[in-house]
């Protein structure tokens, strides 16, 4: 890449043809004419100052001539309306280049109002000397400052190459700006051209419009074409002169060039050619020598429309590369130069209504290069298309027109639509208006992400689906879909701008959707699809009349709406984040009120919908559970409502109480048809709600409320009587009980009384002589298995429990005392492991509880008899244990709890037995009747540990120090059967009663309400069974028993147990 930096100092003006200067010298041979510089006479061209200096010399001919003076010099800012001519260069075998039109310096401004600038024409070669060269054209126009051509008939023109036999010379440029940034050259309606290149057996160079490294701006009316290639009217021409570029930029890459064009551009064309010939040198006056060049056996090439650097071209006229020359006599083919040559640096092109090119757009190897379709639809210049043909885009050195851009942009309120296809990558940016497709293979391969800022349109006119990637930036972007079609997007959507939805069509998203800003529904549908796990927006939604929203396919949307139309079928979930506003509600899925940020939660959130569609769908709103005044989440529906919807109801921070009215949740304005039910447990502390509708409306309540009581019909009078009026039902007042409740009690109730024993329930055996070796036996190990079940209700009356226990309990004797051989003291020790399983419902609301305790004990006993051989006589019975115990409670449709209770129970008994008499049975068996009276008393100091359940509900066990009192009253025989002579087996079946006391009834208090375990206050008990001794080691026992309470209490065990003496 060749880049150069034109100033002010590069460029040498050509004086007139005057006598006063000194000839420079002979060239040493002859290829073609030279440049002339400043002349040393004075300025006969007009105004201005001049500035005195020797004329450059022309080259390679036999003699020097000298160059032609500027027809003006300028350093102060004016406007010239009059005719400004370059002097001509002199003529010689060596020619001198033409003088410059007009200089500018001093950065000074100049407007060209109808005025006529012309370069001075090189001059001509000693026409009878084939060795002769010419002079180059002069610059029209050599300026630091602005420069403005306005009027009619406004021109600026290069200076003509001259004449030469060997090469003519080259083209003038017809405007040379050296100014910089600082420089504008603006082309309202004139027109500004390139010297023609000179005649000769090479011809010259076409000399190009501008050079320049400041901005220029060619307005509609203006015209800026390079100079056209020389050539020799002769058949023995070897090559013509090239065209001069319409535009040529000097740039150092130090700043970007701005070129904006809305007339016409166009590079030189070429001299025609007879047959092959050597290439065109350009003369090298003012820009000449930056005229196009021929190889051998070519037409002179066209000259590119514009070519540089570090460009920035905004296209709405026509940009045009120059011709390469006419064939003639049977000559090599003509060709079209490039429209534009990017040939280094970072550029930009910006084509706008009114855009042409002829020629290729070419971003040489090495430029970085952008294409923007742009403008503004107000635009009223121009009538060119506002199509791109896609197809036209191809990598440099391709086939296509535009080569070698790399990003593609769409920007001003202007609509384009792209058309075609292209496999190539195209990564699009639409800032700002319309870009339209009808096909996703015209924005390139779908590895090119689409990028929309500023609510920027991507418009749709046919069905499209692609997985590209949607990038929504600064402002946001627009999906403009047509009706009665479906833009699919499956690819990811992310940015931190917004989605707008427009048009009439189906705009689908299945794809990640991570774009943080909000979604605007403007027309038509948007369908959220999780198909293939996508579509979970968190985003706010703003919809309009007549405007849809759908979820589908497990998609979710987190946020608020307001308004449009809202479906969700069975897979999908809305979460709302606060309060909103939708038209028509069809609901399959979930709507879910976010939980609240802190507990309790200080405000509630309202869905306000037109007309509200159940399809079994379901509601999550969150309440904090208490009286009619709570906080609570709700649905109002100014319109009807169908189908049904099930409301499932979260605590947020409640702690239940009595309502009276109740907590509305949905509140109906139109025809209430549709139902709304209970999904799952509702429930805070003690209490269970229920949703029950009133008018058009739905309540959560805490009570329970009976069927009315219908009138009673009247006896057929004889005579006409007044009906009897109905009874008015009394204000609901029954407060609705959890059952979790009754299943808290039965653990806490089993956990106290599972380890509970008696004396009888471990039995001892008397002291006895071993036949044998005559030692006593004092050391014994029993283990003793109960089951037993049982049935109560709670305080309420609404609840019936009933449970199942197991019970295992080892011991033994591990010493003994006595003070005088008959009375003695037994000690020993004792564990055990028992559960019980516990079902609790309730008659209410039908749900049920399930409650379970399981656990170990461990203990001491100690056991007094009065007299220890025979038994009779008095006896005290103490022992005392820990016990630990794991509980659960789960409770219907509610998350399960699980806590721990553990404590100590202890345990003393006192008895007399008394022998009433003796009797001989039928069979001659000997009897002994016995009578027990007994009394105990257990202190129960099991507790469970405090407990805040799932839901927040606080839960404490109540009835802790209970003293359990028993007095009772134990007969049983004891027999011997003949057959049993010098034996040891002995049996004693026996009935006993017992009345028990409780000083407390096991409850539950759940968040400050109470519920207890009824009927267990004063127990009657009958029990039975049967002691025997089968030999002198072992001893079975068993029995069975009932306690009955009030309010349906009752309890039923059967016990066996076995002792072997060592």
């Amino acid at each position: 890449m060749v880049i150069s930096t034109l100033t002010l100092s590069d460029a040498y003006a050509g004086g007139n043809g005057a006598t006063s200067g000194t000839p420079g010298s002979a060239g040493s041979q002859v290829t073609g004419g030279g440049g002339g510089g400043s002349g040393s006479g004075r300025n006969d061209g007009g105004d201005g100052s001049v500035t005195d200096g020797k004329g450059a010399d022309g080259q390679n001919g036999n003699s020097a001539g000298l160059g032609g003076d500027p027809g003006m010099q300028i350093t102060a800012s004016q406007t010239i309306t009059t005719r400004v001519t370059g002097g001509t260069g002199a003529d010689d075998t060596g020619a001198a280049g033409g003088g410059t039109g007009i200089i500018v310096r001093s950065g000074a401004s100049l407007t060209l109002d109808g005025a006529t600038v012309t370069g001075g024409n090189g001059g001509t070669g000693t026409p009878n000397n084939l060795d002769t060269g010419s002079g180059g054209g002069g610059a029209g126009m050599l300026t630091d400052g602005n420069l403005i051509l306005t009027g009619s008939g406004t021109s600026i023109t290069g200076g003509a190459g001259g004449t030469g036999s060997s090469s003519g010379g080259g083209g003038g440029t017809a405007v040379v700006l050296t100014g910089g940034t600082a420089t504008h050259l603006t082309n309202e309606s004139g027109t500004i051209t390139g010297g023609v290149g000179g005649r000769g057996r090479s011809g010259g160079g076409g000399g190009a419009a501008v050079v320049t490294n400041a901005n220029v701006t060619n307005l509609v009316g203006g015209t800026i074409t390079g100079g056209d290639g020389g050539i020799r009217p002769s058949a023995s021409i070897t090559a013509s002169g090239g065209g001069g570029a319409g535009i040529l930029v000097a740039n150092n890459g130090q700043n970007t060039v701005s070129i904006i064009n809305q007339g016409v551009i166009s590079g030189g064309n070429g001299g025609p050619s007879f047959a092959a010939g050597g290439n065109g040198e350009g003369g090298a006056g003012e820009g000449g020598a930056q005229g196009g060049s021929a190889s051998n056996g070519r037409l002179g090439d066209g000259g590119a429309g514009v070519k540089g650097a570090f460009l920035s071209i905004i296209n709405a006229g026509a940009i045009n590369g120059g011709k390469s020359g006419d064939p003639l006599f049977g000559g090599p083919t003509s060709r079209q130069a490039n429209a534009i040559e990017f040939t280094g640096g970072v550029n930009r092109l910006e084509l706008q209504a009114g855009w042409s090119f002829l020629g290729k757009v070419v971003g040489m190897t090495g430029s970085t290069n952008t294409l923007v379709l742009g403008g503004d639809t107000t635009q009223s210049q121009g009538t060119g298309p506002t199509v791109f043909d896609v197809a036209q885009l191809s990598a440099t050195g391709g086939n296509g027109q535009f080569q070698g851009f790399s990003t593609f942009h769409k920007t001003g309120t202007s609509t384009w639509q792209l058309t075609e296809t292209t496999s190539q990558l195209t990564p699009w940016t639409v800032s700002n208006g319309t870009l339209s497709i009808i096909t996703d293979e015209s924005l390139g391969d779908v590895s090119g992400n689409l990028t929309l800022l500023n609510n920027a349109t991507l418009a749709t006119g046919a069905d499209i689906s692609t997985v590209r990637n949607v990038m929504l930036g600064q402002g946001g972007g627009k999906f403009d879909v047509s009706p009665s079609t479906t833009l699919a997007l499956a690819g990811m959507i992310s940015g931190p701008g917004s989605l707008t939805k427009a048009g009439d069509g189906t705009l689908t998203l299945s794809g990640n959707t991570l774009w943080t800003g909000d979604t605007h529904i403007d027309g038509g549908e948007l369908v959220l699809d999780g198909s293939n796990g996508g579509a979970q927006l968190v985003s706010n939604v703003i919809g309009q009349d007549n405007t849809a929203l759908s979820l589908r396919n497990g998609a979710t949307l987190t946020g608020w709406i307001d308004p449009t139309d809202v479906s969700i079928d069975t897979t999908s979930r809305w979460n709302m984040t606060t309060d909103s506003l939708v038209d028509e509600v069809n609901l399959a899925g979930t709507i879910n009120f976010a939980a609240p940020s802190s507990l309790p939660m200080n405000a509630g959130r309202t869905l306000t919908a037109t007309s509200w569609h159940g399809q079994d769908g379901t509601v999550v709103l969150n309440t904090v559970l208490g009286d009619d005044a709570s906080t609570t989440d709700k649905i109002v529906v100014n319109g009807d409502t169908s189908g049904n919807t099930f409301m499932k109801v979260n605590n947020a921070g409640g702690g239940g109480a009595q309502t009276v009215e109740g907590i509305r949740v949905v509140e109906v304005h139109g025809a209430s048809d549709g139902t709304f039910t209970k999904s799952g447990r509702i429930v805070a502390g003690a209490y269970d709600y229920s949703l029950v509708k009133k008018g058009t409306d739905w309540f959560l309540t805490s009570l329970y409320v009976p069927p009315p009581v219908g009138p009673e019909t009247p006896a057929v009078p004889v005579t006409p009587a007044v009906p009897v009026t109905p009874r008015t039902p009394d204000k609901p007042g029954i407060r609705v009980v959890r059952p979790e409740s009754a299943s808290y009690t039965a653990n806490l109730a089993a956990a106290n009384t599972m380890f509970i024993t008696r004396l009888h329930d471990r039995l001892g055996e008397p002291q006895y002589t071993d036949a044998l070796t005559g030692e006593k036996k004092v050391t014994s190990m029993w283990l003793r298995q109960v089951g037993g079940h049982n049935r109560w209700k709670d305080s309420s009356g609404q609840m019936s429990t009933q449970s199942n226990r197991y019970v295992i309990q080892l011991g033994g004797d591990i010493a003994q005392w006595s003070t005088d051989g008959l009375q003695r003291l037994h000690l020993g020790v004792m564990a055990g492991y028992g559960n019980d399983d516990s079902n609790s419902r309730s008659h209410v609301t039908g749900y049920r509880a399930d409650g379970s305790v399981s656990g170990y004990s461990a203990g001491l006993y100690a056991t007094w008899y009065q007299n220890d051989e025979t038994r009779q006589g008095l006896y005290l019975d103490s022992w005392a244990q820990y016990g630990w115990f794991n509980n659960d409670v789960k409770g219907q449709n509610i998350q399960g709890e699980s806590y721990d209770s553990s404590g100590i129970t202890a345990s003393l008994e006192a008895g007399y037995t008394h022998k009433l008499g003796e009797f001989t049975g039928s069979k001659g068996s000997l009897n002994e009747w016995y009578i027990q009276p007994q009394a105990q008393a257990v202190w129960m100091g099991v507790r469970a540990d405090d407990h805040r359940e799932s839901n927040g509900t606080r839960v404490s066990a109540e009835g802790e120090g209970n003293l359990q009192t028993r007095l009772g009253i134990r007969t049983y025989l004891k027999g011997h059967s003949k057959i049993d002579d010098g034996k040891a087996r002995t049996f004693q079946p026996f009935v006993e009663v017992n009345w028990l006391h409780n000083t407390h009834d096991f409850g539950t208090k759940m968040d400050g309400v109470s519920v207890y375990q009824d009927g267990a206050r004063n127990l009657g008990e009958i029990k039975t069974g049967v002691e025997g001794k089968l030999n002198d080691h072992l001893n079975l026992w068993g029995n069975v028993g009932v306690q009955v309470g009030d309010k349906g209490y009752r309890d039923s065990s059967a016990m066996v147990g076995m002792k072997y003496s060592f």
